[in-house]
């Protein structure tokens, strides 16, 4: 129903909202990235939430297009970050910044891959394929991230927060978009992967915005 999507979208709004000043207010330099991805997600759901007004709840192929395309450049701030909250943590020394590099570039090609295997007519279907995809990826990059957090001793609250926000939210989308896509065997499995990618996307944004909400705490 209409009204579902449209309490859904305020739920979101609001607690995006909240997550872009709480950033703004105490994210320093190291989360400009995370502070772009807070934004994309502001101006997707305002973006939406228009065309659902102007469209009477009913999505376009435009609409799809432009839901599309945010999911995109979200997922491409998401692995921007985690990529460079790696680099600040890894060290200065010459070995660990090679292994960054490699690190990057087998982001990149990933990212092409996915891309290039899933292509379809089908935009939804191509789009959810990759989202699946990029989600699984971007996980992985995160159990790196947190496994470096873990050996950092000036690790502190806030960025295993940040890191544990992201990954309720990714691993969400994987499976989420994987159970989509079996929909077509079982219908009811379309329903259940709406409801753990709406699940994990709220948590997600609870969690990024508790990270932020108060000062942050000295290294443990």
């Amino acid at each position: 129903m209409n009204w579902r999507l449209y309490l859904q979208g305020g739920g979101a709004f609001l607690l995006q909202i909240l997550l872009i000043q709480a950033l703004l207010r105490r994210g320093s330099k190291q989360y400009v990235l995370l502070t772009l991805y807070a934004v994309t997600l502001f101006l997707g759901t305002v973006m939406n939430l228009s065309i659902l007004l102007e469209t009477a709840g009913e999505w376009s192929s435009a609409a799809q297009q432009y839901y599309w395309t945010t999911e995109v450049l979200q997922h491409v701030f998401v692995f921007s970050a985690i990529i460079g909250f790696i680099y600040q943590r890894l060290g200065r020394s010459e070995s660990q910044a090679r292994w960054g590099r490699w690190l990057v570039v087998a982001a990149a090609l990933g990212v092409i891959l996915t891309f290039w295997i899933h292509r379809n007519p089908r935009l939804s279907l191509w789009m959810t394929s990759v989202t699946r995809d990029l989600s699984f990826m971007a996980t992985i990059l995160n159990f790196i991230l947190w496994g470096v957090l873990l050996r950092d001793p000036r690790r502190n609250r806030r960025m295993l927060l940040v890191s544990g926000g992201l990954g309720v939210q990714l691993a969400g989308q994987a499976v989420g978009h994987g159970f989509r896509l079996l929909s077509d065997y079982l219908k009811s499995l379309l329903w259940l992967g709406n409801v753990i990618l709406l699940a994990t996307y709220f948590l997600s944004l609870i969690i990024l915005w508790r990270a932020f909400s108060r000062a942050e705490q000295a290294p443990s």
